[in-house]
């Protein structure tokens, strides 16, 4: 169960540890379930989020979801096979 664990944790860009959900871990005991529509759904909502907030010019939002948008970009090719 530890090894299950451990494989679902990655390191965030400030250095700390969290459940990598769109992971290689995650996806190896959990995506059977998860089809790539339900992750590209995902990702266009906060696509479409980053965007509205970077126009109402509110950084602190928009600065979130790309952060969010950018992790969604870097783990997509993982859950298109």
């Amino acid at each position: 169960m530890a090894e299950l664990c451990s494989e679902m944790i990655a390191i965030d860009e400030d250095g700390f540890p969290f459940i990598d959900y769109l992971g290689e871990g995650f996806k190896k005991y959990i995506g059977k379930n998860i089809e790539f529509l339900h992750i590209k759904r995902a990702y266009d909502f906060v696509t479409q989020e980053w965007a509205k907030w970077q126009k109402e010019r509110n950084s602190k939002l928009a600065f979130r979801f790309m952060l969010l948008r950018d992790y969604f970009e870097n783990r997509l090719h993982i859950w298109k096979d």
